[in-house]
């Protein structure tokens, strides 16, 4: 009786460690080869709800929906950019172009280079190429995947609601879908508090342009891949080049301030939306990134939501099991 009970009492943490197992399998390997698919799918459970409302109140197809919301969102992004970026940069002015062409250190990096060729520019050059392309190709590879997957959705989705397997797919794909909604949310709390921040101090600390500046680095912490890091840093730098130690160190403050206020923030404001401990999502993000590098960001919380999710919904199984 007691082996029994001892058995029962180790099953959950077996459970446990075998759900953690197969979600590492999932991010490392399969999420590696088939991610346009994966994304494409919980993009398409996550719209496919208003998707069949407007079709049906504008009465078109689903799959002609999608490709005019498709449409409507790159002729939004080009118009955009055209009256609103391009007008902004031709009125822009670049004079300081030129003082940074004069700037001793600058000069001390064209003279190494003349000394010693090319090299390094190109090489940084076939890194950008190699970049923009491996870009270039995941956006034609994630498109082309809901292309083809958003015409035979329907009928994947009716057959996976007839098992029980696919049900539980299904219902955490829906959970993935609303922590991505909490996210976004998370970010964009982020995004007005970083900007309040930043705009003022940069405004107020005699850096030319400081209020763009400081959106910018509001903007770039949107994508924790980059951070306020990419424009404070350089900032602070080009500050204490110019002998303007009082405005780099206000930058060097600002981004120690910036990094603290997100690491603090981020996990409480997404545990407040999944429900689930902040505690456990800022483990969940340092662990992502230990294993996956920048990407686990968002593999590491995604993968505690799976575990918890997965989980849970194993353990009301087994129950309903044993009291049937």
């Amino acid at each position: 009786m007691q082996e029994k009970n001892k058995r029962h009492m180790k099953r959950p943490y077996f459970t446990l460690l075998l759900i953690s197992a197969i979600v590492y399998f999932f991010l490392a390997v399969i999420w590696r080869y088939f991610a346009p698919l994966i994304v494409a799918f919980l993009i398409l459970v996550g719209v496919e709800p208003g998707l069949s409302k407007w079709s049906g109140r504008l009465g078109i197809g689903r799959k002609p929906m999608a490709y005019v919301s498709l449409v409507l969102i790159i002729v939004s992004v080009a118009l955009c950019v055209w009256f609103g970026l391009i007008p902004y940069l031709q009125g822009c002015d670049f004079s300081w172009c030129q003082e940074l062409l004069k700037n001793p250190w600058v000069q001390k990096v064209v003279t190494y280079l003349q000394e010693h060729g090319m090299g390094p520019v190109a090489e940084w050059s076939k890194t950008a190429i190699q970049i923009s392309s491996k870009i270039l190709f995941n956006i034609g590879a994630y498109g082309l995947s809901i292309f083809l997957l958003a015409g035979v959705f329907t009928k994947v989705k009716n057959k996976m609601e007839q098992q029980s397997e696919g049900r539980l797919i299904l219902g955490i794909s829906q959970d993935i879908i609303s922590y991505a909604k909490a996210y976004l949310k998370t970010q964009g709390k982020l995004f007005l508090i970083i900007s309040l921040i930043c705009i003022p101090t940069l405004s107020f600390s005699g850096i030319q342009a400081g209020w763009l500046l400081g959106l910018l680095a509001g903007v770039l912490d949107f994508f924790p891949v980059f951070g306020t890091g990419i424009v404070l840093v350089p900032t602070a730098l080009w500050q204490f080049l110019e002998k303007d130690y009082i405005p780099g160190t206000v930058c060097v403050v600002l981004f120690l301030v910036c990094a603290v206020t997100r690491e603090f923030l981020e996990p409480k404001f997404l545990g407040h939306a999944t429900k689930l401990p902040s505690i456990g999502i800022w483990i969940s993000i340092y662990a992502g990134i230990q294993l996956f590098g920048a990407s686990g960001i968002f593999k590491g919380p995604i993968g505690y939501l799976l575990i918890c999710t997965i989980y849970e919904r194993v353990s009301k199984k087994q129950e309903s099991v044993k009291t049937s």
